[in-house]
């Protein structure tokens, strides 16, 4: 009797909780992913597309040295710039980023919205007299997933200029970024064609050759639990037929075997400038701890995609005159560069190149033929004649602000003579806009971006001995536009096109005939532009060419209707940042 109850009582036992065990061992096998981060052992290299450019961390100690202070200051700047500068990463908005990394709900809206990939990071702690400088990928859980650390000494680290500290940031950062052994990732798969996470911006042209690639973790860093090597695996080849900003295209060649490819495999390009650009980079000798050895550091190799032997130098920091050690050096104050209001400022020169940049990320120029017609009283209009066969000539940038938000101001100057071969004019145009623009992808890709966005225009005109003496106006409304790409049978170039509808039902000015000035009580204008640039790469020259037509009808205070007909045919050049 005992020996049947204890028996129920086992079976009891075992039937009751077999349901526990069953779920303590699900989440002892998932235990080493929730710990190591978002990958384990074994699984496919994530995709790195949208990157975030998390704010420097520094520790508490730093707060209490005004060198130290001084010269991070500098850090967080040339951080930043090395990432951008790598041009391997799409990188979103510091300001999106600052505002919603440091919160779960932002970070949920940085990958719901932004498809966030991963944050790079910078962070220095102070050990003694020792400073360490440790650069990551961090996954959008903030777990480390690469990462690169170096030590110099305080007082080295004080005595280096800016201009040294910006390289040896540089080189911190290519080093991270050479130890992922694929240049981008593929997106999706439709039939024999691939999307790709990069595009002309990262380096990858239409024509370029790719080798396909799966790459898995083969082993964590038994402490910090980072991605320390990969195993390789290889596909197939393929081959670029569109490359927009920071997506491509690309039709299969060649596959190892039938439907091999996957989501997440990773594509790496034999025709990739950036990677040779880091190479030289990084064989630069950046400053490091006076007496001791410098390692280099490694070199990617193109042929085996390894890491060459590390070489060995040694590098002096010398005083400036009159000064016999460091310390007088730091005492003096004289290593700091400031203003005439003695605040400390950046140690960077500031070129054109440098404020171009800031305000914009393209600048197109244009030259070419400028006519118009004017009718009402005094009608009259342009001529074209030999010595004025490029009449005008203008420019203007764009710059993106937030992720899908853009803005865009410019101006030109045009003169000439008018018809009746009397009088002559000189006009003149400014705009500006500010617009949303969004990537798609239609009609196979002709149509690539939707723009739409409000737009303000300040033009005019000056006509000597005619009826018509001109007029100037503010106007108002709303833009619409397209950009795509097409490429062309013989050459295969790929060209970048667009088209801008202006409608302005807004205004504010007047004009003046009859040797009187009337001001504009209502008015309806439009305009249409369109034109087309060969691409190439960026910080290249893009050469190409346009059109425009356009009419404003004006009524005024004589309640007279009077209309103004422009056109232009010129020619494009444009520089992208």
């Amino acid at each position: 009797m005992v020996i049947i109850t204890r028996s129920r009582k086992y079976r009891r036992y075992t039937c009751f909780h077999w349901p526990y065990i069953l779920l303590f061992s699900l989440i002892f096998l998932t235990f080493p992913r929730t710990l190591f981060g978002v990958v384990r052992l074994g699984d496919k290299l994530p995709v790195l597309q949208n990157i975030g450019v998390v704010p420097l961390s520094l520790s508490s100690s730093f707060s209490d040295d005004g060198d130290l202070s001084r010269k991070t200051e500098h850090l967080r700047t040339a951080f930043s710039e090395s990432i951008r500068n790598s041009f391997r990463f799409h990188i979103l908005h510091d300001e999106l980023i600052e505002e919603l990394w440091q919160s779960y709900a932002g970070r949920k809206e940085l990958i719901e919205e932004y498809a966030l990939s991963a944050f790079a990071h910078l962070n220095i702690t102070l050990n003694d007299d020792v400073l360490v400088f440790t650069v990551r990928f961090l996954s959008p859980e903030l777990k480390p997933m690469l990462q690169e650390s170096e030590k110099w000494l305080r007082k080295d680290f004080i005595l280096a200029n800016y201009e040294e500290i910006s390289q040896w940031v540089s080189s911190l950062v290519y080093r991270l970024i050479n130890r992922i052994p694929i240049d981008v990732s593929i997106t999706s798969v439709q039939g024999k064609y691939l999307t790709l996470s990069g595009g002309f911006n990262q380096g990858l042209q239409v024509g370029d050759d790719l080798d396909l690639i799966r790459v898995k973790i083969k082993a964590l860093h038994p402490a910090l639990h980072t991605w320390r090597s990969f195993s390789t695996r290889r596909l197939g080849k393929a081959r670029i037929v569109e490359s927009k900003e920071n997506v491509s295209i690309a039709k299969l060649v060649h596959l190892v075997r039938e439907n091999s490819v996957e989501i997440g495999d990773g594509a790496k390009s034999q025709d990739l400038l950036t990677r040779l650009r880091f190479a030289r980079k990084e064989q630069k000798p950046s400053p490091r701890r006076s007496g001791e050895k410098i390692v280099m550091p490694p070199i990617y190799s193109e042929a085996e995609g390894d890491k060459a032997s590390p070489a060995k130098d040694q590098l002096e920091i010398p005083l400036p005159p009159g000064f016999s050690s460091p310390a007088e050096w730091l005492a003096s104050d004289q290593h700091v560069k400031k203003d005439p209001q003695g605040q400390v400022v950046d140690g960077k020169d500031k070129d054109l190149d440098y404020y171009l940049t800031t305000f914009a990320d393209d600048l197109s120029v244009y030259v070419g033929q400028w006519g118009w017609s004017y009718s009402g009283p005094g009608s009259t209009g342009s001529k074209l004649t030999w010595y004025h066969i490029m009449n005008t000539v203008g420019a203007r940038i764009t710059r993106r602000i937030m992720p899908y938000i853009k803005y865009g101001f410019g101006g030109g100057l045009g003169l000439g003579k008018t018809q009746k071969n009397r009088g002559a004019y000189v006009g003149y145009d400014g705009h500006a806009r500010l617009y949303w623009e969004d990537e798609h992808y239609l009609l196979d890709g002709l149509v690539q971006k939707l723009m739409a966005g409000g737009h303000a225009a300040f033009t005019g005109i000056g006509v000597s001995h005619e009826g018509f003496g001109g007029f100037d106006a503010i106007f108002g409304g709303i833009f619409l536009g397209l950009k795509g790409q097409f490429a062309m049978e013989e050459s295969g170039s790929p060209y970048d096109w667009f088209l801008e509808f202006n409608l302005t039902p807004l205004s504010l000015g007047r004009v003046g005939y009859g040797n009187e000035t009337h001001l504009i009580r209502s008015s309806l204008g439009w305009k249409l532009i369109w034109g087309a640039y060969q691409k190439h790469g960026a910080r290249q020259l893009e050469w190409g060419a346009g059109w425009s037509y356009g009419k404003h009808s004006f009524f005024d205070d004589s309640s007279k209707l009077t209309s103004m007909s422009q056109y232009s045919l010129y020619l494009l050049g444009r520089w992208r940042f």
